[in-house]
Parts: structure tokens; sequence; C-alpha cells
């Protein structure tokens, strides 16, 4: 039977002297086996043919860093014909083989085996792992660890790596921060935060394991590029294994607009992501969940609509354009869009900020004149507490501007298009 084997290529940082630069995990899919490796080590991937159906072996030193005589290595051999059924089996087994080690479970809760404790011999620390991935499916693991070149705490590292592919890494808790009161309510102001732990080996995780996180706030329109965000702090600490990803509530947020929309998550270049969403007070990442307790927001005023606009005009001899425009926050921005009767693109032609502003009463010069045939395409208004609306031609042709407000159809306003 033939076994194919995939290569995933990691880019993490390295965290000091005992850290893994850019290690690469190797996948054995018919195992449903998984397994990294720190890249200054050498690694080979071999197929043989050996007894009790041995057919693929991996041995990884590092060798490349003290050279032969003080490595440490490991070996892990594929065997698809051991003669064991069960767990039971397989103690039993090992126990007759390695008579001088003392097996115990395996702390791994990816993959179910046997793990011995390390036998010193001068300089040398030695130890056997086996684990059980179907009946007579086997994985065997031989350490061969010393302390030069972080032989010791690497083969750790290495051995913390190994998982079933098909459980893939599984969120051990997440948790929600409330920074700033310390107390189990959420207002306007607040600083919080989201704590996500992984099942995986701290050192062979990153800042940006988590690829994409939204919240219940975060929309986006597509049909015009107007959309609510919030500014997040992404940190991840390597030495207590946490992922914090932090925002401050601001009054555009409603009672449950902190909450998580959707959080994917994989390790650097791995082909495979995880998908995760909250319901029912759990967050639900494919086959498994975990619990996650949130508060409502208490704030009471909530402004949640982009700025309104009720005057535009263009004086094209002054090019100064004139706007009426207001909001329950103030505005944060106002940009100005402009395109040509032949162009295909808009180009910003203007931006407004709000010291050019006066009770939302707007007369913003442009600061160079606009080419013949310019027309004013699109306005976007932004307050500040995150909204946007737009004044847009919504086809080409319009001979009046719409007001598009985030998730609503575009409403026909009495200004006309004006340009150059």
């Amino acid at each position: 039977m033939k076994y194919a084997i995939v290569f995933v290529f990691l880019l993490l940082k390295v965290y000091g002297g005992t850290g893994v630069g850019s290690p690469f995990i190797q996948q054995l899919p018919d195992f449903d086996y998984q397994m990294a490796f720190p890249s200054t080590w050498k690694v080979t991937n071999i197929d043989v043919a050996g007894n009790e159906g041995l057919f693929k072996e991996w041995t990884a030193s590092n060798a490349p860093i003290v050279g032969s005589e003080k490595a440490s290595e490991i070996k892990i051999e594929f065997l698809n014909n051991f003669p064991a059924k069960n767990l039971s089996d397989l103690y039993y087994i090992i126990q007759k083989r390695h008579p001088l080690f003392n097996f115990n479970n395996s702390p791994n809760s990816q993959i179910s085996g046997w793990t011995s404790g390390l036998i010193q011999n001068q300089a040398e620390y030695e130890n056997w792992e086996y684990y059980l991935i179907a009946p007579q499916k086997v994985v065997r693991v031989h350490t061969s660890r010393k302390n030069e070149g972080h032989g010791v705490s690497h083969i750790e590292i290495i051995i913390r790596s190994i998982r079933k592919i098909s459980s893939g890494i599984k969120i051990k808790s997440v948790q929600f921060e409330n920074v700033t009161s310390g107390i189990n309510s959420v207002a306007s102001g607040d600083h919080v935060c989201y704590k996500f732990t992984f099942d995986y080996p701290k050192e062979l995780q990153s800042e940006s394991m988590i690829t994409s996180f939204d919240l219940v706030y975060e929309k986006e329109n597509v049909e015009h590029p107007i959309e609510k965000s919030i500014l997040k702090k992404r940190t991840y600490d390597i030495s207590n294994g946490i992922h914090r990803i932090c925002f401050d509530i601001h009054t555009g947020m409603s009672k449950v607009d902190h909450y998580i929309n959707q959080m994917i998550y994989q390790v650097d270049g791995s082909i495979n992501s995880q998908t995760c969403a909250l319901q029912s007070k759990r967050l639900y990442c494919g086959n498994y969940s975990v619990p996650l307790h949130l508060t409502v927001n208490t704030g009471q005023s909530v402004d949640s609509e982009g700025p309104r606009i009720s005057l535009f005009q263009l004086d094209t001899k002054k090019n100064i354009l004139s706007m009426n425009i207001s909001d329950k926050s103030e505005i944060e921005l106002i940009q100005i869009f402009g395109m040509t009767q032949e162009g295909s693109e808009q180009q910003r032609i203007g931006v407004v900020f709000p010291d050019q502003m006066n009770n939302g009463e707007v007369h913003f010069r442009f600061p160079i004149e606009q080419d013949p045939a310019t027309f004013i395409h699109s306005v976007y208004m932004t307050d500040k507490s995150g909204n946007t609306s737009a004044l847009i031609r919504n086809t080409a042709a319009d001979l009046f501007y719409s007001f598009k407000q985030i998730n609503k159809k575009p409403v026909k306003t009495n200004f006309s298009i004006v340009g150059w």
C-alpha cells in the first residue's frame, strides 16, 4: 500500500534559547498523525520494510548544531501490523519488551498511548512512547536526549506537538474579561479582552495563529465599501500560552455587539483551519465546543447609524463644497471621492477632519483644481462611534445622489450630481 506524506512549512518566531525557530509539520494522513520539528534540526523521512508492518520512519536530530557526538535524536516508526488490538494489549507487549522502563498513560489529549519515564545513562536520557492509532496500527517513538543544543527541551517540544490530524488543534479555554472595571458587566468606555488557550505546545504557537476575529458589531456592505469595524489589539504570551484580543467598548455598540461573531484559527502555513462561532453560551468549533460566559452592554444611549446629510452644494468658481451633516456622535472623518465621465475608478479628492467642521457645517475648499469632466461620485461620512454612511451615485444613469446606511438599501435624495 502506498502512503502519502504532506509537508507544511511554518514561519514562527524564535523565543529565546529554547525556541523552535521555523518548524515544519510532517503529516501522515493514513495514520491520522502529525508532528512538528525545529527547522534547525536534521529531519529524514524514509520508506522502509520491517517486522510488524514497519513501512515508514522519521528521524530528527540537532547534529547540525552540536555535532554527531553530542546530538539528541528522536526516531518515529509507523507499524501497521503490530500485535495489539487495544491499549491493554499494547501495555502488556511493551512492558515485556522494555522491562527497565515504567510506562504511564500518555498525557497527550490527542492520541491514546503509553509513555515511559526517562532513564539516565551518563549524559544521555532515553525513553519510549507508543501510540495506538487503530487496532494493529501503532506509532513507536524512541528518544535519546542530551543537554547540548537544548536537546532535552527541544525533544520535549517535539513530543508535545504529536496529534491526530482529524482532531486538529483545539481551544482549551476562552474567557471574556473587563479589564477596566473587573466587574461582571460592560459599558461604554470599558477596555475588554477575549483570552484563548489552545491544546498545542506553547512554543509552536504565535500571535498570528488566530487568523480572523470579528465581532457582532463589525459589518460590511459588499455593494459599497461601507463598514463597521473596531480597532483590536492582539498579543500572545508564550510563558502561559494565552492569546489576548482586546478592544474598547464605544457608544456605537449595543447590548451584544461585543460578542464574537466568528473566529478562525490555524497554525501558520497549515492547510487546515478551524472556524468558530458563538451559540448559547458556548463557542462552537467544528465538532467540539467550549463554554464562554459573556455579559451584555448596559449602556443606555447607543448610536448605531452613520451621519446624515441635509445640504450638499458645490461652488465650482470658488472650488468649495458646502455640506450640513448631523449625527448623535461627533463626526470623525469625511472622505470625498471623484471620478471622470470616462473613468472606471474613484479617486479620493478630499478629506475633511473635525477641526474643519462647525456644528456639522462644512465649507471644504479643494486643495487643487479638478480636471474638467470630474464629478463627485461619493462622500463617506464616519462618526466617532465607528458608524459610516455615504452619499453615492448609485448607478451610472443617476442624476441625483442616493443616501446609504450600512446594510440598508440606498434612498434617492434631491441632491443633484455635481462636478466640474
